[in-house]
């Protein structure tokens, strides 16, 4: 849509100094006349521009306008620039603590209740260390999950932010 404007923009510019000069034209056309009848008409004709300086204020605010788009065309490339990166910052981030959640803390979460669990076994810890391990690992396990999700969501931004729908290229 901003490309279409700058486009507009410069076609207005062009406009501008076209009428700076002297233009001329014909027209051809049907014509009726109540002594000849029916007939063709032929007009020419010419024009002379006479306020030069209305002109050239004219043809200064057109540049000026396709000045102003192309600030505007610059502004949305930043900002969808800076959109992209931080999305693509967040999904990393999100990679990264699933990663560490799947490679170190699950893996510890699951040593910490079978080791817990042989302890009960051998009957040298109580019941409820048992019940706290498992507790423990459920949580680990519904973190996990909560960061596969937030990858997930991550992701899509990431998508979104530059132009693919539906999650493929």
């Amino acid at each position: 849509a901003m490309r279409a404007e700058q486009t507009r923009a410069r076609a207005e510019v062009g406009v501008m100094e076209a009428m700076r000069w002297p233009m001329a034209f014909v027209r051809l056309g049907a014509a009726s006349t109540m002594t000849d009848g029916p007939g063709v008409m032929a007009m020419f004709g010419f024009t002379i521009p006479v306020w030069r300086a209305r002109l050239n204020a004219g043809v200064s605010e057109a540049g000026a306008m396709v000045q102003m788009v192309d600030a505007e065309v610059s502004a949305m490339r930043t900002m969808i620039e800076g959109e992209v990166r931080a999305r693509h910052a967040d999904a990393a981030v999100a990679g990264l603590t699933l990663a560490s959640l799947r490679g170190r803390v699950l893996p510890l979460a699951r040593q910490t209740f079978d080791a817990t669990l042989a302890s009960y076994a051998a009957g040298r810890v109580p019941v409820v260390s048992v019940v706290e391990a498992l507790q423990m690992l459920t949580m680990t396990l519904e973190e996990e999950v909560m960061a596969d999700v937030a990858l997930a969501r991550a992701r899509v931004r990431l998508d979104r932010a530059i132009g693919v729908l539906g999650g493929a290229p």
